[in-house]
């Protein structure tokens, strides 16, 4: 935003419970990764993998936007005993080719890789 007095700031991540709306798990961002640690797969799998670590191999559901998505995080999940769901960028680089062609109205395009399915359609 240009009009933003400074482009720093805090961000804080939570993780929560859909049913209900409480807090489960957060963490605090400031841009800056206190360990050292080098990002692998990119922040979002960072942030969801941290967040969700004592939920994981219980056969929980984890919702996500577009920002966290990946099919690297989806595959981890997955191998984690955890079902994931979350929108995606069509210029997102593990995506296959055909996710970025146009569809018309009432088209569906859905493609497999193991379990992580990709299903896009445009609705009128």
């Amino acid at each position: 935003m240009p009009a933003k007095p400074t482009k720093y700031g805090i961000k804080v991540w939570m993780a929560a419970d859909s049913s209900n709306g409480h807090v489960l798990n957060f963490d605090v961002y400031l841009a800056k990764e206190v360990d050292g640690r080098q990002r692998i797969y990119g922040l979002g799998y960072d942030v969801v993998t941290k967040l969700i670590r004592p939920f994981m191999n219980r056969n929980h559901h984890v919702f996500f936007d577009n920002f966290f998505t990946s099919t690297k995080l989806l595959e981890h999940l997955e191998t984690n005993d955890t079902y994931a769901c979350g929108t995606v960028r069509c210029n997102c680089k593990d995506l296959p080719p055909c996710a970025k062609d146009k569809l018309r109205v009432g088209e569906k395009l859905v493609r497999l890789k193991g379990h992580v399915v990709l299903t896009k359609c445009h609705g009128n």
